[in-house]
């Protein structure tokens, strides 16, 4: 009987290790599949606003849909590999491997994803001049202000306005909707309405009926300063040595994600981190630091300040997670509770 319960016992444990080892084997399948999931889906809204004229209002890209969405996903390839990390190391504590085991093999993919990533932009065919933006006489998806009245266009083609529609406090009925109008002479002339508009005289409101939030604004503007620093030859040195700096970095997050008993709390102190790991290339590029701190440096080390800089709190971090209690306690108190 003791021994029946032993061999029960022992059979219990492989399996469990067995079950741990699968699920560590499994992060580079999950990395993968929630990277092409999230860039994916980035790159298809960033190339719908960017096809219907959102993202630069007055202006519009010649209306070939793939060369825009390929386009936009280069642009998401940084936003992509972070929140996938984040996911994926969220959904580790429901899924408990090794985690030396399981950040070892989270690092290789997440720098293969980056170099994969930023290496199939490059091969694409370049079809920049399909891109090239059009000045449109009258700016669309916004609100024109031209005197006391107010024009919103949902589009323009050729000499052709559509959608329009108008407010004016002096004219009857100041409110209207005209289906079409026609350009002709620097003037714009509106069917429904009556209304005749001097182009000239036509300025964009200060506001957007599509202006994304400015927090977004800047995370946009932050991801592009990092992308930045893979604007040089694939497989260069320096290439390489950004793409496994910011996977450290970003592995870095684990320290949060067990940090106290509360994971929805580390979750948002993990993303905030993350967030401010988009900041480095432009703090490293201000002007201070500039003046300041690279005449210092040797000559070098400018085009290895980023990869440094996030290489080495990545690191500082993951070394924290030796000092912190056994991550199979850690999860068995706060998880598994």
């Amino acid at each position: 009987m003791i021994t029946r319960l032993y061999l029960d016992a022992a059979c219990l444990r492989v399996i469990l290790f067995v079950v741990i080892v699968k699920n560590s084997l499994l992060v580079p399948v999950r990395f993968v599949l929630t990277f092409l999931i999230v860039t994916l889906l980035l790159s298809g809204a960033g190339a719908l606003a960017e096809w219907l004229g959102y993202t630069d209002p007055g202006r519009a890209a010649t209306l070939y849909p793939l060369t825009v969405f390929f386009a936009a996903f280069g642009r998401m390839v940084i936003p992509g590999v972070v929140l996938s990390t984040l996911v994926v190391l969220t959904r580790l504590h429901f899924h408990p491997g090794i985690p030396v085991v399981s950040l070892f093999l989270a690092l290789v993919t997440v720098t293969g994803l980056i170099v994969g990533s930023f290496w199939l932009v490059r091969v694409l065919p370049d079809s920049t001049a399909d891109l090239s933006p059009v000045a449109l006489p009258i700016p669309t998806n916004v609100l024109n202000r031209s005197g006391d009245a107010f024009l919103f266009v949902s589009r323009t083609e050729d000499d052709v306005v559509q959608n329009a529609v108008t407010y004016s406090p002096t004219d009857e009925p100041r409110l209207a909707f005209s289906r079409e109008g026609h350009i002709e002479d620097g003037r714009v002339t509106l069917s429904g309405s009556g209304l005749t508009f001097t182009i000239s005289d036509i300025d964009t409101a200060p506001w957007s009926l599509v202006q994304p939030p400015r927090g977004l604004l800047g995370i946009s503007r932050d991801s592009r300063s990092v992308s930045a620093e893979f604007e040089r030859p694939v497989f260069s040195l320096r290439f390489v040595a950004a793409a496994v700096g910011l996977s450290i970095a970003l592995l870095g997050s684990w320290a949060f994600l067990r940090w106290t008993r509360w994971p929805f709390f580390n979750l948002v102190v993990a993303a905030a981190y993350v967030r401010s790991l988009l900041l480095v290339p432009v703090l490293l590029h201000d002007e201070i630091a500039v003046e300041l701190i690279w005449p210092l440096l040797p000559a070098w080390a400018p085009g290895y300040g980023s990869s440094v800089a996030w290489g080495a709190v990545g690191l500082i971090l993951l070394a924290m997670t030796v000092l912190m209690r056994p991550y199979r306690v850690w999860r068995k108190d706060v998880i598994d509770e």
